[in-house]
């Protein structure tokens, strides 16, 4: 979930001060396979899957990764964000699995999840 906090009443797209706090996708539901799962096939990517874990010791690469740390909400890592100009909608830019976040300020909840298309 994302918390945002202006620094003073107003239009929130003109803050330039404000900030925004992020909890963990897990709480919003997305290592539900109901979740997940759609999103994986629309072409959300997932780079450290438990499968890529095990990979990793078969080869025998002296890396150690806790199971927790590859669940796909541990993955969807945000890079950036973008306030919509009406300031009811953060848009966060997921680098590393190549989608973009839709949460909404309102509803204070995730909208979806939008895959970025290969160029």
């Amino acid at each position: 979930m994302v918390k945002f906090r202006p620094s003073a009443e107003g239009n929130i797209a003109d803050d330039a001060s404000a900030t925004f706090v992020f909890y963990s996708f897990a709480d919003a539901g997305y290592n539900s396979p109901a979740k997940r799962d759609p999103l994986l096939l629309a072409g959300v990517r997932w780079s450290l899957k438990n499968e890529t874990r095990t990979i990793i010791k078969q080869n025998k690469l002296k890396v150690a990764i806790a199971e927790d740390m590859t669940t796909f909400s541990r993955d969807l890592e945000p890079e950036y964000l973008a306030l919509s100009k009406d300031g009811r909608t953060v848009y966060v830019g997921l680098q590393e699995n190549s989608a973009i976040a839709i949460f909404d300020l309102q509803d204070a909840e995730w909208k979806d999840i939008k895959p970025l298309q290969p160029k």
